[in-house]
């Protein structure tokens, strides 16, 4: 693996040429919590990012 200081390749090990169809998925605020017979349930949505060198929310795709 080439080092490239950049987080998204390095630490994720993502390939560098984006063009393999992996995506990121970025957790949003909890939207509900619930306790149910003395378990705590959360619900946390996710947002998938756009596939880029920049890490932004893909507004195309629902959470």
């Amino acid at each position: 693996m080439k080092q490239t200081n950049y987080q998204l390749f390095d630490f994720l090990d993502f390939d560098t040429s984006l063009s393999s169809g992996e995506r990121l998925w970025r957790a949003c605020r909890p939207t509900d919590i619930q306790e149910i017979n003395g378990d705590i349930i959360i619900t946390v949505p996710f947002q998938q990012q756009n596939n880029s060198n920049e890490i932004t929310e893909d507004k195309t795709v629902a959470r």
